[in-house]
Order: C-alpha cells, then structure tokens, then sequence
C-alpha cells in the first residue's frame, strides 16, 4: 500500500514541526516546560524525562548560538544533520525496526540554531539519505545539503550573491 509509507512520513512530519516549534518556544524563553509538555501532549508522569530531554537540547542550543551569534551568511559542517529535514530519517526499511523508518533522528539544537541565526548553508553527513533542503527566504537559504551514504560532491557557494550549487560524484 503505497499510502501507507506516505501517511507515516506526513505523520511524521507534523510530529516533529510541532516538537521543534515547542521546544523552539523553551529555549527562547516564551513557555516554560510544563507548557510545551502540555501543548505536545506529554503526560506529567513523562514531564520530569521530557525536561531532561529539553535541557540538553538548551545547552547545545547555547553553544551554537555562541558561535553563531554575530556572524552572518554562516556556513555550518556537522555530522548529524539537522532535526526536521527530508534526509534526517531513520533508516530502519526492511528491518525487525521498520516502525522507525519514518522518524526524524537529526539534531533539534541544531535545528533551533540554523532557524535563529544568519545561516546561509549546513553540511551533514551522518544520515543514510541523500537529501537538499531549500530554506524559505529568496536565495532558497538556509541551504540544508547531506550528501549520503558515501557522498561524496562538489560545492560552490556564494553567499553575497545568493548562490548554492552541489554536484554529487
């Protein structure tokens, strides 16, 4: 059933804009934990491991951010790719997992930090997926590229001029 895979990256999808919105909500200061628990549905007996879960995000949040702040057109390289994107999916097809094969595995700090921050392109590498993912503004920025299992590709970027281009090899 081809709808099926679909429904359950859509699924998905949704899922994870809503944890990515409630925690971006956190660590900007505008809800405290108990309200973004509350908007995602976690219990109170879940609370206590959802804050942990949020603290950690929060530090690696601040540590980019403090690399981050006042740069512009930054240009990030990271292993794990960010949370939320086409390619951060788990890769458990075909497996004794294959209930996982739609979640997002990337980085929510990461994530949180690109959307914050002057970020013209971040570079992954730990996901199994091929995947580009264009950004909202005009230039198509933040331009989110991991090359994939063995990618290897070639990159130009300029950002004053608002170019972006790969080719993988």
């Amino acid at each position: 059933d081809y709808a099926t895979p679909y429904r359950g990256a859509r699924i998905a999808d949704r899922i994870a804009d809503d944890l990515l919105n409630a925690c971006h909500r956190v660590v900007r200061g505008s809800a405290s934990v108990g309200e973004a628990a509350a908007s995602l549905g976690i219990t109170d007996g879940e609370t206590a491991a959802f804050r942990r879960g949020l603290d950690a995000i929060a530090a690696t949040y601040e540590r980019l951010s403090e690399r981050l702040d006042g740069r512009s057109d930054a240009l990030l390289a990271t292993h794990v790719p960010p949370f939320g994107t086409s390619f951060d999916r788990h890769h458990a097809v075909g497996t004794r997992e294959t209930d996982r094969e739609h979640l997002h595995t990337g980085s929510i700090a990461l994530a949180l930090a690109v959307r914050d921050h002057d970020v013209f392109a971040a570079f992954s590498g730990h996901s199994h997926a091929f995947g580009y993912d264009a950004g909202d503004e005009g230039d198509g920025r933040p331009h989110l590229l991991n090359l994939g299992f063995r990618g290897v590709g070639l990159v130009t970027v300029d950002p004053v001029r608002g170019e972006f281009a790969f080719a993988r090899r």
